[in-house]
């Protein structure tokens, strides 16, 4: 299974931007164009304010700081973040 926007053609790696729509080639070495592909694709998400999934998932840990107050506005910050409002 490919990352979303990587395309092998005879052999070769291409990228699709999908913001501007360019291609770019990855070359021959499937590792790289795979780490690079995923990497893009993390940062074009970020561009476009879609939400982090990491940041997501640290919504419910169980967060311990000095106070409880302080503990509220860790959680606060995770929350904008993750693009969950308040």
């Amino acid at each position: 299974m490919f990352p979303p926007n990587l395309y092998e053609n005879g052999g070769y790696f291409t990228y699709k931007n999908t913001i501007t729509g360019e291609t770019f080639s990855f070359g021959r070495d499937r590792a790289r164009a795979f780490a690079w592909a995923i990497e893009c694709n993390v940062k074009i998400r970020a561009k476009l304010g879609i939400p982090d999934m990491v940041a997501r998932v640290m919504i419910g840990v169980k967060i311990h700081t000095e106070t409880p107050e302080m503990d509220e506005v860790v959680r606060k910050g995770l929350r904008e973040k993750a693009g969950m409002g308040k």
